[in-house]
């Protein structure tokens, strides 16, 4: 009946309200999480500062991550607090000759080299196989962080501070950004980490959910041993965020600290595709029932169901109103991704043609992600169970 369509059509306006109070909490928090400033306890004595061990899980090694590296030894935090643990694994256990030069470049820094031993293997994850040794031999602060993250030299001191601030703080984690080339596929990453990601990223962490990615987080080992440790997590393919849920449970929430800002190597469109469909599965897994929401997120199936709401309710144009406002969300996206990003954003044309693609692609995507359980990481294939458990897929 008219009733219902009515109704229907108020009930979607009062989502789409929603939609959009997320974008402003985005819009308005976004300065703390980039704020670049020296952190409020630079000045702290050394001597009071806990000593951090900073892994580096390392599967390739070239000149493009060697830089990254060396940004984690230039922290502005006393040498004698904070080591580096060099976790190797595939090709980087050939290429264990530039870590070591690495090492000699900065003997004021304690560095360590731990190689993957086949047959070592505590569960299906590649990356906790890869650095369960370095982590067992660590700290109780432990920052895990990925090999394609360039740090900024106040990361350190500015995680450690939030993890101190409260003893409910559980991981310190960071907003990820992904910096590339004007290639189609580095833009529409780029684009995509910097405006559908970051904006519920921003949103949910406001909120104090648990919405942790795993690039680069600090943790304190005495906390996951009080959950089961770090091996208790191998079984999961998503290990950050079912580190950061298991301590959610204890009423430890995650704290926000800056940017982790990646520097990846050029990828293909199948690339970028295969790394979002993996996302969505692995969310599929382990949040099945919130999973579902997923279409009514993105900008095109928004924009036609909210036409056709203005249509009814206000007797406007369903086209107009639906190109207006897939208009207007666009640009609030490019606002917050020039926000985030700073001068190195991709040209806004570029930015645009990429945005219009994530979101042309993302309902297939959607549709391709509930077609299966099976996802591929590097160079292998495991299916997943309701909850996130993994198995591995036998080549």
């Amino acid at each position: 009946s008219m009733e219902v369509w009515d109704w229907l059509s108020w009930a979607w306006l009062a989502w789409l309200l929603f939609l959009w109070s997320i974008h402003v909490v985005a819009l308005r928090t976004f300065r703390a999480v980039v704020d670049r400033a020296p952190p409020a306890e630079r000045d702290k004595a050394a001597d009071t500062l806990p000593c951090v061990s900073i892994i580096k899980p390392l599967n390739s090694v070239d000149g493009e991550v060697l830089r990254n590296l060396r940004t984690a030894l230039d922290q502005d935090y006393p040498p004698a607090k904070f080591e580096v643990l060099f976790c190797l694994q595939g090709a980087a256990i050939a290429a264990q000759a530039d870590i070591e030069n690495l090492m000699r470049e900065r003997s004021d820094i304690r560095m360590r080299v731990f190689a993957f031993k086949e047959g070592s293997e505590v569960g299906v994850n590649p990356k906790i196989n890869n650095i369960v040794t370095a982590f067992e031999s660590a700290h109780d602060l432990v920052w895990i962080c990925d090999s394609s993250v360039r740090a900024d030299p106040g990361d350190l001191r500015r995680m450690v501070q939030a993890h101190a601030a409260s003893s409910r703080v559980s991981v310190v984690h960071q907003l990820p950004i992904v910096y590339g080339g004007l290639d189609m596929a580095s833009v529409c990453e780029q684009v995509y980490f910097a405006t559908n990601h970051a904006r519920f990223y921003l949103f949910f962490a406001t909120a104090g959910f648990n919405c942790v990615n795993g690039m680069s987080n600090l943790v304190s080992r005495a906390a996951l041993d009080s959950v089961g440790g770090i091996r208790a997590f191998a079984k999961y393919i998503a290990e950050d965020f079912h580190i950061s849920e298991a301590l959610f449970q204890t009423g430890r929430r995650p704290a926000l600290a800056g940017v982790a800002r990646q520097h990846l190597p050029t990828r293909s469109l199948a690339d970028v595709y295969s790394r979002q469909l993996r996302w969505m599965r692995l969310r599929k897994a382990s949040m099945p029932y919130t999973t579902l929401l997923e279409p009514l997120k993105d900008c095109l199936p928004i924009s036609v169901l909210s036409g056709l709401a203005f249509a009814r309710l206000l007797g406007v144009s369903a086209i107009v109103a639906g190109v207006g406002h897939l208009l207007v969300w666009m640009l609030a996206d490019m606002v917050l991704m020039v926000l985030l990003m700073g001068p190195s954003h991709p040209p806004l044309h570029r930015a645009a043609a990429g945005w219009l693609l994530q979101e042309l692609c993302s309902p297939f995507a959607f549709v391709h992600a509930l077609s299966s359980p099976v996802i591929r990481w590097r160079d292998s294939a495991f299916r997943l169970q309701r909850g996130g458990v993994a198995f591995a897929i036998p080549r």
